[in-house]
């Protein structure tokens, strides 16, 4: 593996252990962004932009057993997303919705299987 598909293959790991963690949601909250709705258009933006596992750099990251584990991730990130909406106030919010439970719950299945 290169070091680019080194650097994406850690990048999508952290992200899902981001995503399994409150802590680590609010303190990207009080530390980095400050204003309302925010937190919650970076989170959606770091998943859906670099989510294209027909791309070389995706399958050079990861064999087809981690892509189909990423993928199982998507459709519940996706379908949480189809429930949750545009706009989200703040981390305290979007951490008490049902719809972001089930993806952090996916979130820490997918780390798991993904993370030695």
């Amino acid at each position: 593996m290169d070091e680019a598909a080194h650097t994406f293959r850690k990048s999508r790991i952290d992200l899902l252990k981001f995503f399994a963690s409150a802590e680590k949601q609010r303190n990207f909250q009080s530390e980095v962004c400050r204003s309302d709705g925010y937190a919650f258009d970076e989170f959606v933006c770091w998943w859906v932009d670099d989510f294209h596992p027909e791309s070389n750099l995706f399958s050079s990251a990861f064999n087809a057993k981690e892509v189909a584990v990423l993928a199982s991730f998507n459709v519940t990130f996706e379908h949480a997303l189809s429930k949750i909406g545009d706009r989200v106030a703040n981390v305290d919010r979007l951490l008490s919705l049902p719809a972001w439970q089930v993806v952090m719950a996916a979130a820490l299945v997918a780390y798991a299987a993904l993370e030695p």
